[in-house]
């Protein structure tokens, strides 16, 4: 990913040491759910509820003291997680053709 290339490219453009940067780029979850509701999208909130709840139950189980870098990213890297990565796809498709407000937040966040 973008890391990757730019730890390639530094390496060969002959720097010493890299920099971590990063920026927070925020969703705004409250203009996509409008936007779900506006344009009738029940099935979208509704999937996008299912997820959330997922989501919530992972992090409350693995964003614990006891458990170990390990085991989170095995844990990571099991099917059912990964398949929770449906979220940003499911968010992409709020909105409408004229407003595609879910299609331009993943553009942001993902840059």
């Amino acid at each position: 990913e973008r890391q990757q290339i730019g730890m390639r490219l530094a390496a060969r453009l002959g720097h010493d040491r890299l920099y971590a940067a990063d920026y927070s780029a925020g969703m705004d979850f409250e203009a996509m759910f409008a936007a779900g509701q506006d344009n009738g999208q029940t099935g979208l909130l509704a999937r996008l509820e299912d997820l959330r709840a997922r989501i919530e139950a992972d992090d409350a189980r693995l964003n614990r003291p006891d458990v170990t870098v390990g085991q989170r990213l095995a844990a990571a890297n099991q099917p059912e997680f990964i398949a929770l990565h449906d979220v940003y796809l499911t968010l992409a498709q709020l909105g409408s053709v004229d407003d595609p407000v879910g299609a331009n937040e993943m553009t942001n966040w993902w840059g």
